[in-house]
């Protein structure tokens, strides 16, 4: 039967088995939530390069040796969001952990996020709340399908360029030796105030770098997608910084809203 999660609290375990996958990890080797003693604590989300896991224990010393549980069904806070936004969590999505903070979401940009395991049961959009995780070891493999995706884009935080146009570059890099396959955009807020709001997506100086049509409106709610021009591997043998640039009728000042998700998709190559 599914899991009910009425009863249960943030980091107690559900299931439990001896199979070896209980290992042995220094505590000053962990990535774990920020406590006031500096230390990880006992049922929190870790990772240590590609391990994740759950401690059996709090440490008490960054010398400490911790047994941490690797295959396990947790119960663990997890924030209903994804790359683009707000998204429900469903029996079955992937839960990603941040690998600075180890909050748990589905976002699975790898430049910021790793595997962490299976929701076993589900979440409203937007919230947060106790899921269900089925811890699983798996990596960001290379020749698959990812994804960079920007956080909520404000039109206050363009930098206005004191003609119709306005940018703002990303703060994650598109990693070295990435086949770009498209853009995707999701317009939460119209880019409103001036007569039209146009978007493109590249890199300083190659503003269409991944967007092979330069009349995708941002003007209303709403999402819009773009392939890349034949130029669009331009780059490609470095880390790339993503502009973002719009394009309003007469000047950037006028356009007086506007938030967006912007996301790249990608397959990262050897």
């Amino acid at each position: 039967m599914p899991y009910v999660m009425t009863n249960y609290v943030d980091g107690q375990e559900i299931s439990s088995t001896y199979e070896g996958r209980h290992v042995m990890v220094q505590e000053s080797d962990m990535v774990h939530p920020v406590h006031g003693d500096g230390f990880v604590d006992k049922g929190d989300a870790i990772c240590m390069g590609a391990l994740v896991g759950i401690p059996f224990e709090s440490a008490l010393a960054a010398a400490d040796i911790i047994a941490v549980d690797t295959e396990g069904i947790w119960a663990k806070s997890v924030v209903a969001k994804d790359a683009a936004g707000n998204s429900a969590v469903a029996r079955g999505d992937r839960i990603y952990v941040n690998k600075t903070n180890c909050e748990l979401s589905k976002i699975s940009t790898p430049a910021t996020h790793q595997p962490f395991g299976i929701a076993l049961s589900t979440l409203s959009s937007g919230t947060t709340g106790i899921v269900a995780v089925k811890i699983h070891q798996d990596e960001n493999a290379l020749g698959q399908i990812a994804s960079l995706t920007s956080e909520e884009l404000d039109h206050a935080a363009f930098t206005d360029e004191g003609t119709a146009l306005g940018h703002i570059d990303l703060a994650s890099q598109l990693p070295a030796r990435s086949l770009v396959l498209g853009t995707s955009v999701n317009v939460t807020e119209g880019f409103a105030g001036d007569t039209t709001a146009i978007i493109q997506v590249g890199v300083s100086g190659d503003l269409d770098r991944f967007s092979s049509v330069v009349d995708q409106s941002v003007f209303a709610i709403g999402r819009v997608a773009m392939g890349i021009p034949t130029d669009g591997q331009d780059g490609f043998a470095g880390a790339q910084t993503v502009r973002v640039t719009i394009t309003g009728g007469a000047d950037w000042g006028n356009i007086t809203a506007g938030k967006a998700f912007v996301t790249i998709y990608y397959i990262p190559l050897a």
